[in-house]
């Protein structure tokens, strides 16, 4: 059964960020998409894939974390291009304005130098000023994350001084994959936050498909189910279910913690749309 969820998780995670991709790529823009969201995602899918491999977690979930690597650096080689793109549009088109406006205004200041001055020019009245304005405030719309001196002491707390790393090298690795496993649910945690808000601010969510969501959330799901019903919980040597529960408590809160987030999201698109 787990196996089986493990393949549920993976084959819904296929359907999440391709279809984003394409989307991206048939609008030759990634405006829908925020960069914190996306570089939250990467970091976390890479401390992810970290804590799997030096944790020995579930080989499903090595090759999910992989997978997950992989399609993020899509993504963000796409966002960083077509940024670019849009950059050097934008700068070639100021160019050209700036170029048109030089022309309007030499072209005024023949006439304006070929023309008798005005011997009795009108002096401003009184009060009357030209003044420009500048409207509104700015306003941050990036969400910060949780800081990770947080989640160390969160590590610290759960693991206590006990199980700090003796001088074997498999000791210290386990240590290791379990910082990065519990930074990896930080980033999870919050990572979805940027793009929330990203879409009440611009009270839309164009440029997203709602397959990367809806299937975020059936992976995620199946991810949690394949761990929580992985045969190694019924081991019935001593201590082996419990070292192994206690082990995957950061990837059960990463990604089971995330649903709730990526529900908003789906709401959020029903909502604009």
């Amino acid at each position: 059964t787990s196996e089986l969820l493990g393949y549920f998780s993976i084959a819904s995670w296929l359907g999440a960020q391709f279809p984003q991709l394409f989307e991206n790529a048939r609008r030759q823009s990634v405006d829908g998409l925020a960069l914190p969201f996306l570089a939250n995602w990467f970091l976390g899918d890479a401390t992810n894939l970290i804590g799997c491999i030096l944790t020995e977690q579930l080989p499903f979930q090595t090759a999910v974390a992989t997978y997950f690597v992989f399609v993020d650096l899509c993504l963000l080689v796409q966002y960083l291009y077509y940024s670019q793109e849009r950059f050097n549009s934008v700068g070639s088109i100021r160019l050209r304005s700036g170029s048109r406006r030089r022309t309007l205004s030499n072209h005024l200041l023949h006439i304006t130098t070929s023309t008798p001055a005005n011997p009795n020019p009108k002096a401003p009245e009184q009060g009357e000023t030209s003044t420009g304005t500048t409207g509104g405030t700015s306003r941050s719309k990036k969400v910060a994350g949780v800081p990770v001196v947080l989640l160390g002491a969160l590590m610290l707390v759960s693991y206590g001084p006990s199980q700090l790393p003796d001088s074997s090298s498999r000791e210290w690795r386990l240590f290791i994959g379990r910082i990065s496993a519990w930074i990896c649910t930080c980033l999870y945690l919050t990572s979805r936050l940027p793009q929330i808000w990203k879409n009440f601010a611009r009270k839309s969510v164009e440029g997203l498909t709602m397959s990367l969501f809806v299937c975020a959330f059936l992976g995620n799901s199946f991810y949690v189910a394949s761990i929580l019903s992985s045969p190694i919980l019924d081991d019935p040597r001593p201590g082996v279910s419990a070292a192994f529960l206690r082990e995957s408590i950061p990837y059960i809160l990463g990604s089971g913690g995330t649903l709730l987030f990526d529900i908003t999201i789906v709401l959020q698109s029903l909502h604009y749309r």
